[in-house]
């Protein structure tokens, strides 16, 4: 575990919980963005990982910044499934906090995830498989929810 990966996780954490926190404004209608065009651009950012996974080059100089980006991003479609939700006003701090919280630690649970698989892999020295399984596996579901995310655009 490295200290740039390090960064690059807290940078999408610090990116998502900056939009989770300020979907109180879209909630209370400050901000309104389609909620379909942030999840196809979500879908998107996940396509855009799996290419990064399968070139494994390292192409950004700060990778970070790209990460806290998409964070943004996620954090948006977060907001908008706070919005679907529906919340009452009575408890509108209360609900954005707990939100919040969960999220977070959603978020956080899931991290040793891959980290773990990706030290199996090296032990048993399957990197290289792995890697290219994941990329297939992330790519195809990012693509086929930006497809869906599209298809419903377009069909409103």
């Amino acid at each position: 575990f490295k200290q740039k990966t390090a960064y690059e996780i807290a940078s999408c954490l610090v990116g998502s919980e900056m939009c989770i926190r300020d979907s109180g404004m879209t909630v209370y209608g400050f901000i309104k963005l389609p909620q379909g065009t942030i999840e196809a651009l979500i879908a998107l950012t996940i396509v855009y990982l799996a290419s990064e996974i399968y070139k494994n080059k390292g192409s950004l100089k700060t990778p970070w910044l790209m990460a806290f980006g998409f964070g943004l991003l996620h954090g948006l479609g977060f907001a908008g499934a706070l919005i679907d939700i529906g919340i009452s006003n009575n408890k509108m701090l209360l609900s954005l906090l707990f939100f919040n919280i969960g999220i977070e630690f959603a978020q956080i649970a899931l991290i040793p995830i891959p980290i773990v698989m990706i030290y199996i892999s090296k032990r048993i020295q399957y990197l290289k498989e792995l890697k290219i399984f994941a990329s297939l596996l992330i790519g195809g579901t990012g693509f086929y929810w930006f497809i869906d995310r599209v298809i419903g655009i377009i069909q409103q």
